[in-house]
């Protein structure tokens, strides 16, 4: 055999093992997904007493894979009267960040999350119990 003919072997095998190492990254990668969209879809949400909460702004934060919030609620006289996205890695979930008007809206966390942008809505949320589970500790 020849000596380019050996190259072209070994660069064959090269390129194969690269192939085969993206095609299983990219397998435990939605895995990684999936178990982080159940997660998210079947979580519940801890019940916050408003009551119990002082007039403040208090920043919360909250991020899994591959979507992170960080949020500061503006609590006054018992309610919430503002989020503010203070930052949201989200991919394709930006639709998500109009979900901050209807925790306000309903003072409530248990919202419907945003149509096509779940995991993104969710995870705000997430950030914005952090940030009143912050405010009850205080």
């Amino acid at each position: 055999m020849t000596k380019k003919k050996k190259g072209w072997i070994t660069a064959l095998i090269i390129i194969g093992v690269i192939v085969i190492a993206i095609a299983v990254g990219g397998i435990a990668l939605v895995g990684e997904l999936k178990k982080n969209l159940d997660y998210l879809v079947n979580l519940e949400f801890e019940q916050i007493d408003l009551n119990q909460i002082q007039d403040g702004v208090y920043e919360g934060e909250y991020s899994l894979f591959p979507v992170s919030a960080k949020v500061a609620v503006n609590v006054s006289g018992h309610k919430i009267i503002k989020v503010t996205i203070i930052d949201h890695g989200n991919g394709k979930g930006e639709a998500a960040e109009v979900i901050v008007e209807k925790v306000v809206e309903e003072q409530k966390l248990e919202v419907d999350s945003i149509s096509g942008a779940t995991y993104s809505s969710r995870v705000i949320l997430l950030a914005i119990e952090d940030a009143l589970k912050k405010a009850q500790r205080n």
